[in-house]
């Protein structure tokens, strides 16, 4: 935003909240609270006046390791900062997977947060997560398996931080923009990050396409992990919820009913896999009602799965976020009067509650634990890598000092659920924005490179039948 722009709205908010205010004390005598409103008015113009952090950043340093990060950036109304470098991020992963394996990871920023290189959030993402999961990409075992069944050893990890305004006041004061800067997110996710994440995912089914020939002797594969965390989350689902919906909803025979709590009641087995975006979308303290994955998950229980069956959206939920557990049902009791009356008391808890608070959707609990990981890497070379592609990543799943499992009450959860609700305890995330704790990214970081295997795996068999 150029300076002109920026003085130009200044005058304009700025001048229009302070002839407010002069207005509603004319004539002596204002009362205190006259008084308050005015103050009220003159700060809330000059915020909006000026916009703080309404703006694009520089692209971070490039990162420690044989990886690359970008970020893309959107304003408050979803729309691209930079179309130009956006689409050059596109053609450069299009040219990327033509020629060698490919593994993307988007990652959607929440509340509090933004693009700026000095982002914790964005530092964390690449020192934490980008280069450990660079690290589990490129052990001897897994380029073993890459060259046996793509012709090429080599794999390119490339980072995509997608960056809004998730921070819009500074300091404590951001606290107040609960409201606003959750519609931001809905326009985030309704505006051109659909675009965007959908034109990842039509390179992802071209990259994987049965149909498509060898280069040069090797046929490379593409990975597409999405993360979004609190808000971010809001923008993922808003991206990704359709089509899985979708393709539920054409599979089942009974209309969803989100007026009662869902009942586990598959009736239909499905002999293929679910496989409609990416190879697996994980949302992280979500700070969206659990209205809107409610009919996702009465779709999903009307099916049982076959062993291929991938997970497609896994939810984690800190046990301790007390933004979600206390702070969200608080604002939508606040915003309630101006709602619809409520039809059923469940329907009430899935406005009133957080994806991930609501017990009726959980379907896991997490905690550490001592034992043996569910799977190493020796597993891909073993009996054709059977173990991998048939691995129930909804089961009893362990890896470094974690476990996820399916709690007592949910004995009968559903085998290789492509949907997961999964609560983490012990402070395996530290509250809401603790999601980069050690423990639980080498956790994330194994979990979403085996769910990528299998589906690397899967997408051989179907172009060349079972491996040898």
């Amino acid at each position: 935003m150029t300076t002109r722009v920026r003085w130009t709205r200044a005058l304009v908010f700025g001048g229009g909240a302070i002839a407010a205010a002069a207005a509603l004390l004319g004539g002596g005598g204002a009362t205190p609270l006259a008084w308050i409103a005015a103050v009220v008015l003159v700060g809330a113009g000059v915020l909006a006046a000026f916009s703080p952090y309404d703006q694009p950043y520089p692209q971070p340093a490039p990162p420690q390791g044989d990886y690359a990060l970008h970020t893309i950036q959107f304003d408050d109304f979803g729309t691209l900062w930079d179309v130009t470098q956006a689409q050059q991020v596109l053609d450069d992963i299009d040219a990327t997977w033509q020629t060698g394996n490919t593994f993307v990871v988007v990652f959607v920023h929440g509340w509090h947060h933004n693009a700026d290189p000095a982002d914790h959030n964005l530092r964390d993402f690449d020192a934490k997560l980008l280069r450990r999961l660079h690290a589990q990409l490129t052990t001897r075992e897994r380029c073993d398996l890459r060259e046996k069944l793509t012709g090429t050893r080599r794999i390119r990890l490339v980072g995509l931080y997608l960056g809004w305004r998730g921070r819009s006041l500074p300091g404590a004061l951001d606290y107040l923009s609960v409201w606003s800067r959750g519609a931001a997110a809905r326009r985030v996710g309704d505006g051109d990050a659909s675009e965007f994440v959908e034109r990842l995912q039509r390179m992802y089914l071209r990259a994987n396409a049965t149909a498509r020939g060898p280069v040069d002797g090797t046929n490379p594969f593409m990975g597409l992990v999405t993360l979004g965390h609190s808000f971010g989350g809001q923008v993922l689902l808003r991206a990704v919820a359709r089509p899985l919906e979708f393709e539920l909803a054409e599979r089942t025979q009974r209309q969803s009913d989100v007026l009662r709590p869902p009942r586990l009641k598959a009736d239909i087995l499905e002999r293929a896999a679910i496989d409609d975006f990416g190879d697996v979308n994980i949302l992280l303290n979500p700070a969206l009602e659990a209205g809107q994955f409610a009919r996702i998950d009465d779709l999903r229980r009307q099916l049982r799965y076959p062993a291929t069956q991938p997970p497609q959206l896994v939810v984690f939920s800190a046990d301790d976020d007390f933004a979600r557990e206390a702070l969200f049902p608080a604002s939508r009791l606040a915003t309630l009067p101006l709602r619809p009356p409520l039809r059923s008391p469940y329907q009430g808890r899935l406005y009133g509650q957080a994806l991930g608070v609501l017990d009726a959707q959980r379907t896991h609990d997490m905690e550490t634990t001592d034992g043996p990981p569910s799977l190493v890497d020796a597993d891909y070379l073993v009996d054709g890598g059977s173990k991998v592609r048939e691995f129930d990543f909804s089961g009893d799943v362990r890896f470094g000092r974690v476990r996820m499992h399916g709690p007592p009450a949910l004995g009968d959860a559903t085998p290789n659920s492509p949907v997961s609700v999964v609560v983490t305890h012990q402070a395996l995330i530290r509250g809401h924005n603790g999601i980069f704790g050690d423990d639980f990214v080498e956790f994330l970081c194994a979990y979403m490179g085996f769910v990528s295997g299998k589906r690397l795996m899967i997408h051989h068999e179907r172009r060349n039948g079972p491996p040898a």
